[in-house]
């Protein structure tokens, strides 16, 4: 244990002179949970209200229903310095997380969970660790429910309802004053972050979508560039736990493990589930590489039209994309369409998209596509050309998915709406629910512009041939 030579006096004083231009941003991203977001939202706006500081409050509303989204609209229209983001449907923490990143505009940037209630001076006492010191890029608190050293054991939980909070809090600042250590990894419940560090690696990876892990692989990516992360300990923050997963009755341990395998591939190592990751070899394995380790917070630099396309093996002229959801079966109609209208001869393929892209996940998507077209009694030489797109692509690559195709086939499942917005934003067309002969003639018309192009190539070669 440390003490920290920087004092909460001079986070004070620093956030009071003016020296911090635009003050702190707190981002928080909600999906309903109304029953959370009233004590959350109370707590936060009177510990920010106490800084003496520019701040704002940026809430990503995650598709929220009538009554979190009015009780949302309310707080937007009462505090001036309340911004809201909505969402029509729920994009997943990530991406809600890197949408108010992208907006902030403050010089200390928060990432702060909705099921989260803070005591009075719990931002400006970790705001204290980052004075004088630009190694620190990232700074979290004690807890009472979490994984790994910010967890403050049951027995010393002083307190049983959220009244008793705030002297708790208190007494434990006291007793724990100034002391903090560094670490690796902190959990994401509450990231106190400089925005430089931000800068330098950018937000959290969308792949991991609802959430589990997205916080290690950030704490890993701001280690390859450079930076350290410390626990206040002398900071104690109030955390209902997993009340998103529960309230939405996700499964946990299925979500984890498809994100633990997808963790495991991107950094390339192998390990059981809750084996760990060796931190050492990731963070000091290779260098830092801005292309892979930063990911663009603002998704109109990763998702636009003209960007590089994947390179397709055995491509034809026409590719449509597909990404399903391989343990469902949304997908099954759609592809049912597509290799009943299109077959080998036809010069459209199509690109089966795996996600996570794992070897596992390969493993099931080549069985899953085995059994629809023996459903349908399509053998292998009936069916269209098909590619199983399984590259290992950094979220700052992705748009060059869709890139290297002329139409995206949806597929429905959880994420439908995420990849149909993503292929929208780089120009790619949507092809949904059209049935077998609506499919057949869209296609024909996504393929009359080429075919409009190659005939008046043709013609201009014939008339060059003639002079």
């Amino acid at each position: 244990m440390q003490k920290n030579r920087y004092s909460r006096e001079n986070a004070d004083a620093l956030l009071s002179s003016g020296a911090v231009e635009t003050g702190v941003s707190l981002v928080v991203p909600i999906c309903n949970e109304l029953p959370n977001l009233e004590p959350f939202l109370q707590s936060a706006i009177a510990a920010l209200r106490d800084l003496d500081s520019p701040f704002e409050l940026i809430l990503v509303d995650n598709g929220s229903g009538p009554p979190a989204a009015r009780f949302i609209d309310e707080m937007e229209a009462h505090y001036d310095n309340v911004r809201v983001i909505r969402n029509a449907e729920n994009q997943g923490y990530a991406y809600g997380c890197n949408q108010g990143l992208a907006a902030a505009q403050g010089d200390y940037l928060v990432l702060l969970n909705n099921d989260v209630v803070v005591p009075p001076s719990w931002l400006s006492d970790q705001i204290a660790l980052f004075v004088g010191s630009k190694q620190i890029g990232l700074v979290g608190p004690r807890t009472n429910e979490s994984a790994g050293p910010q967890l403050v054991p049951p027995d010393e939980v002083g307190y049983s309802e959220l009244v008793g909070l705030r002297a708790f809090a208190r007494h434990w600042a006291a007793r724990k004053e100034l002391q903090f250590t560094y670490t690796d990894p902190l959990t994401g419940l509450c990231m106190v972050l400089q925005r430089e560090a931000v800068e330098r690696i950018g937000g959290l990876d969308t792949n991991f979508w609802i959430g589990n892990l997205e916080d290690s692989d950030f704490c890993i990516r701001l280690a390859r560039a450079g930076y350290q992360m410390a626990i206040a300990h002398d900071v104690y923050v109030h955390h209902e736990g997993s009340s998103t997963f529960k309230a939405h009755k996700i499964d946990y341990e299925a979500l984890i493990a498809r994100n633990w395998e997808f963790f495991c591939s991107k950094w390339d190592f192998e390990r059981p589930l809750g084996g760990g990751y060796p931190t050492q070899q990731l963070v000091e394995g290779r260098p830092f590489d801005p292309s892979f380790d930063r990911i663009p917070p603002d998704v109109t630099e990763v998702f636009r039209p003209g960007l590089m396309p994947v390179g397709i093996e055995g491509r034809k002229e026409t590719m449509v994309l597909m990404i399903p959801e391989w343990d469902g079966d949304e997908w099954k109609k759609p592809f049912s369409d597509f290799v009943r209208v299109i077959g080998p001869d036809d010069p459209i393929g199509l690109v089966l998209r795996v996600e996570p892209p794992t070897p596992r996940q390969t493993e099931v998507a080549v069985e899953a596509v085995g059994k629809a077209l023996a459903a349908l009694n399509i053998t292998e030489e009936r069916s269209p050309d098909m590619v199983l797109e399984a590259t290992v692509l950094s979220p700052s690559e992705r748009g060059r998915l869709y890139a290297s195709a002329e139409a995206l086939l949806c597929a429905g499942g959880s994420r439908a709406k995420l990849y149909e917005r993503e292929a929208g934003a780089c120009g790619v067309p949507l092809l949904r629910d059209l049935g077998g002969e609506g499919l057949r003639l869209r296609l024909q018309a996504l393929r009359a512009p080429q075919e409009a192009e190659t005939e008046a190539e043709d013609a201009t070669e014939t008339e060059q041939d003639n002079v």
